[in-house]
């Protein structure tokens, strides 16, 4: 996990089995309830994988500083 010109990026990957990205098989929703997940968050999904290559899924998600209410000490400033 990273944050890198205001963008956070979550990077998870294996060395295992892997499968093919284009033949899901029907009845199974992992991919695309993370999919629908990060798409909730306003954040881009990767996943990249091949069989005999392990997988690797990245997630980038822009970050926006929050601002702070009224009498709250302002963090963003240095």
């Amino acid at each position: 996990m990273e944050t890198v010109g205001g963008v956070l990026r979550i990077e998870v990957s294996d060395n295992g089995v892997g499968f093919e990205p284009d033949e899901v098989r029907a009845g199974r929703i992992g991919l695309s309830s993370m999919a629908e997940r990060a798409a909730v968050i306003g954040a881009d999904l990767t996943v990249t994988s091949a069989p005999g290559k392990g997988t690797r899924v990245v997630m980038t998600l822009p970050h926006k500083p929050r601002i702070p209410a009224e009498g709250e000490p302002d963090e963003r400033q240095p």
